[in-house]
């Protein structure tokens, strides 16, 4: 139920943010542990603390990590975590199928799930999720992918959200 209000709230812009002084490094460090069945590197560049929302913070994380294992083949799955200027900025690699060029876009959008070789579950929501919360802090999300390579999604969000 509260996905569903969630995804309500995000497609009409009116994301509830509770921010206050976070370690990026331990929300990330702690949503890695919640998939401790699968392989996954993390790795924190540098000590970043902000201000945001964790809930919001949970999120972006999960999602993007709960993606990269859907479509990662089983393959070891690295998240780094780095500082540039102000801004924090997570990248979740994954070594599986990849996404082809044409269909970058599509992935961020409500209910769009691109044509893949493995049947994995979802409804895709997942991205358009994380897209929404990202841009509602001023941050931005990127993609690189080569179709048989895997994928690398970039998040940078702002030190003060």
């Amino acid at each position: 139920m509260q996905y569903r209000l969630d995804v309500a709230a995000l497609s009409e812009g009116k994301i509830i943010a509770q921010p206050r002084k976070l370690d990026l490094c331990k929300v990330i460090s702690s949503q890695v542990g919640r998939f401790y069945t699968e392989q996954i590197a993390f790795t924190a560049k540098k000590r970043v603390i902000g201000f945001w929302d964790l809930r919001r913070l949970d999120q972006i994380v999960s999602n993007l990590l709960t993606n990269a294992i859907k479509y990662g083949h089983k393959k070891p799955i690295e998240i780094t975590l780095d500082q540039d200027g102000n801004f924090a900025v997570i990248e979740v690699i994954d070594h599986g199928e990849g996404i082809a060029p044409e269909n970058f876009d599509k992935i961020f959008k409500r209910f769009e799930r691109v044509p893949n070789d493995i049947s994995v579950g979802g409804i895709g929501l997942g991205l358009y999720i994380v897209k929404q919360i990202v841009e509602a802090t001023g941050g931005s999300i990127n993609v690189k992918s080569k179709k048989g390579e895997g994928s690398t999604f970039t998040v940078r969000i702002p030190l003060s959200s």
